[in-house]
């Protein structure tokens, strides 16, 4: 086991106190139809789904997934899959939501990965994401920088400075963009068209 994968839950525990469990439920409650969870991690989000959701859960990390699998609600249809972001293993137009929160920002390829997720979800589908992301404040974003090379390397390749909502906007043109902290911290909702 790695030690970003030993660490994370233990990592994440205040800051699941300080805001971010309240946030991924109103994240996840807007979730509708066959849904696909990118980067499930250790299973934080599966709590906040409705009974009886049909969730694919994706997470490249064989130990992050057997975390995950004793997270599982009984009351909910889960499936664990292996694979990541960039090369999804479902036929096109295949979900009605598609979630991701705080995965973006350590894919190997954001645009790949969005690129992706819109083609596997269906005409009108919805992508429901939580991300941290780079700062429009020129000094705050100028520390972002500054740090994202060793914090990539701590973090298991969380990139601090990446401009995740500008990237979503390239994909899907009808996004609204609710901001948590400042806007360090976004919820994205975005609809496919066509």
């Amino acid at each position: 086991m790695g030690l970003f994968e030993s660490l994370y839950d233990p990592m994440m525990k205040p800051l699941e106190w300080l805001g971010v469990q309240k946030w991924r439920q109103l994240v996840i409650n807007k979730a509708h139809g066959q849904i696909l969870e990118i980067g499930a991690g250790t299973g934080n989000n599966f709590a906040y789904y409705p009974a009886n959701s049909v969730v694919y859960a994706l997470e490249p990390s064989p130990v992050l997934r057997q975390k995950a699998s004793e997270k599982i609600p009984s009351n909910t249809n889960f499936t664990l899959v292996e694979g990541i972001a960039e090369k999804l293993p479902f036929a096109d137009e295949t979900f009605d939501t598609v979630i991701s929160t705080l995965v973006l920002c350590s894919v190997n390829d954001l645009e790949q990965a969005i690129r992706e997720m819109q083609r596997v979800l269906k005409s009108g589908g919805r992508l429901l994401l939580l991300e941290h992301v780079a700062t429009r404040q020129p000094l705050g974003l100028a520390l972002q920088t500054a740090i994202n090379p060793a914090w990539k390397r701590m973090f298991g390749n969380c990139h601090l400075n990446r401009n995740t909502v500008a990237a979503v906007k390239k994909y899907f043109p009808s996004v609204a963009t609710i901001p948590f902290v400042g806007d360090l911290v976004v919820h994205l909702d975005a609809t496919k068209t066509g």
